[in-house]
């Protein structure tokens, strides 16, 4: 009997797994089929060739720590 019902909470443990395995793939199908609110085709094009770029960028102050290391 106590083994029954070890195998019966396995089979549950599974079973919720793939509930979950489930629901996770809708999730990624929905992503992939979804439209995106900006227009990602058309527009006006850059003809590369006669584009050039000058200049330098130039990052000042920034700081950075890790929270769980703000001594770091």
């Amino acid at each position: 009997m106590v083994m029954l019902v070890g195998n019966f909470a396995v089979l549950a443990s599974v079973f919720g797994n793939i509930a979950k395995v489930m629901g996770a793939s809708d999730k990624i199908v929905s992503l992939m089929l979804r439209e995106p609110k900006i227009n990602t085709t058309g527009g006006r094009k850059l003809d590369e060739d006669k584009i050039e770029v000058k200049g330098d960028v130039v990052i000042e102050n920034i700081k950075f720590n890790y929270p769980s290391k703000p001594d770091v």
